[in-house]
């Protein structure tokens, strides 16, 4: 009598974590009624990092090795000589790229001059 006790103590609470965790993943688990707790918004927040030319850059991530890993974004001026002689036209923009420099993150070749969002044309 007392291992049916115990089974059926068991049952009835695998049966109602069961429910209960359905219940809750019907309601998607709370995220749209709920706010998030405090530590959920800080592992989901960019912090350390910004994006550039489609590309996520982070100061988080762990070089392999010590050196320039670090993401800087900064300010750049691009110019080039465009056409054959005697037509020749020389065109410069200004822009931003990513440098990579001292420190830990994903940088590993940086990015070349972007022109800014309004074309930059100099």
């Amino acid at each position: 009598m007392k291992d049916f006790k115990v089974i059926l103590i068991g049952v009835v609470a695998i049966i109602t974590t069961l429910a209960l965790n359905f219940r809750h993943a019907l309601n998607d688990y709370g995220v749209l009624n709920n706010s998030l707790h405090v530590e959920v918004l800080a592992q989901s927040n960019n912090s350390g990092g910004f994006t550039f030319n489609g590309q996520g850059w982070s100061s988080q991530d762990n070089g392999m090795w010590n050196g320039n890993w670090y993401p800087t974004l900064t300010k750049c001026t691009h110019s080039e000589i465009t056409g054959m002689p005697p037509f020749q036209v020389s065109v410069s923009y200004d822009g931003k790229m990513v440098k990579c420099t001292n420190g830990t993150g994903n940088c590993f070749n940086g990015t070349p001059c972007v022109p800014d969002e309004n074309g930059g044309h100099t």
